[in-house]
């Protein structure tokens, strides 16, 4: 359970569109490196990036998750939070980091009192 802490799950980032693996894994690791550059988050390492599920067959699905794994549970919780806080990015209202709100998922969550 300890471990889980780590770890952080990243919905809405672009599928890479490298047909070898091994390029897919770089090219996703460039975008998170860029991500984190871009809020100031360049002395916090990440010990994994991997996407989650399978390679969508369509180009227009869904891009799969991302688990990043950091070294520690401090790592984690400071970048999600500067994710939270700059939403000033290139398509950054698409990419929802563990605990941020959809705008649909925050009025449900201010409607049913879960704020």
């Amino acid at each position: 359970m300890k471990r889980r802490k780590n770890n952080a799950v990243f919905h809405g980032l672009q599928e890479p569109a490298a047909a070898d693996a091994e390029e897919r894994k770089t090219e996703d690791e460039l975008q998170i490196m860029s991500l984190l550059h871009d809020i100031d988050c360049d002395d916090i390492s990440v010990d994994s990036v991997i996407r989650l599920g399978r390679i969508p067959e369509a180009d227009d699905e869904k891009p799969r998750p991302i688990l990043l794994r950091f070294p520690s549970e401090e790592q984690s919780s400071v970048q999600v939070k500067k994710l939270e806080d700059d939403k000033s990015g290139p398509n950054r209202e698409d990419i929802h980091p563990p605990g941020s709100h959809t705008e649909a998922e925050g009025m449900s969550a201010e409607i049913s009192g879960q704020t």
